[in-house]
This record gives structure tokens, sequence and C-alpha cells, in this order.
């Protein structure tokens, strides 16, 4: 009686442990996209039937100018999406938004480009994606005009 009930406690336990390493997985590096921003919407295929849309208007992007971003996610529940925009060769400081949902898998919000004095400038935008089972960041990198 009492093996079966240590091997009923350790089951268990290993059950326990399982979900929470899968809850407590690390999120996936980013995946650099090769889409330009600047030239319109950007599409991404994640595999397993999950894919990523993300425009940013108007066009050209340019700081200190308010900007629309919409996220559209397809084949995962996302719970949040945020992008954050960062210089790539030069500091300029958090720049975080958390995009509302609109409709199921479709999110929006708005921000803008910190002002940058140097003129033109490659930026990175990290779309961020936590979904009920995964994590995922796309990476797009675009420059703004002078």
């Amino acid at each position: 009686m009492k093996q079966a009930l240590w091997l009923l406690i350790g089951g268990l336990a290993l059950a326990i442990l399982s979900v929470l390493a899968q809850r407590l997985q690390a999120p996936d590096t980013a995946r650099l996209s090769e889409c330009d921003l600047q030239q319109g919407v950007c599409r991404a295929d994640l595999g397993q039937g999950r894919k990523v849309e993300l425009s940013i208007t108007p066009r050209p992007l340019l700081p200190a100018r308010p900007l629309q971003i919409e996220a559209s996610v397809e084949g995962m529940v996302a719970r949040q999406v945020e992008i954050e925009f960062s210089g790539v060769d030069m500091s300029m400081g958090l720049n975080q938004v958390a995009l509302a949902a609109a409709s199921p898998g479709r999110f929006l919000g708005q921000g803008s480009l910190p002002a940058c004095t140097t003129g033109r400038m490659l930026w990175q935008a990290n779309l961020r994606i936590v979904a009920t089972d995964t994590t995922q960041t796309l990476a797009f990198r675009f420059y703004s005009p002078p």
C-alpha cells in the first residue's frame, strides 16, 4: 500500500513539473525579418499554421511623429502583443507600446520613434507575441530618412 502511494505521489509530482516546465519555457529568440516596414505591410510565416502581419503607418516612418501600429496574428491565441522600437547603432531608451485587442487576432496601438539628431538612422521594431502556448518575437529593421 505504501509503495503504491509513493508511486502515485511521484507520478503527480512529475506531471506537475512537466506542466510547469512548459509554462516557464524560455521565449523564442527574435527572428529577423527581411521585410522593410518603410515599404509596406510585413508578413511572416512562423510555421505550424502560425502567421503574423505587421503594418505601421503613415509612411515614411519618421521620428517624433505619431504612428499607427496594427498587428494580425493567425494560428495562435495571442494574450498579449507589444512592439518595441530601438536604435540598432545608438541607444534611444525604452520605447515600448502595448497593442490592444481590436478583434480576435487583431491588435492596434499608437507610438512614435524618438527624435534623432544624427539624421538617417537604422531602427529595429521587435514585435513580441505572447500566446497561450508560446512566445514569439519578430524583428524588423528599417531606416528612417534624415
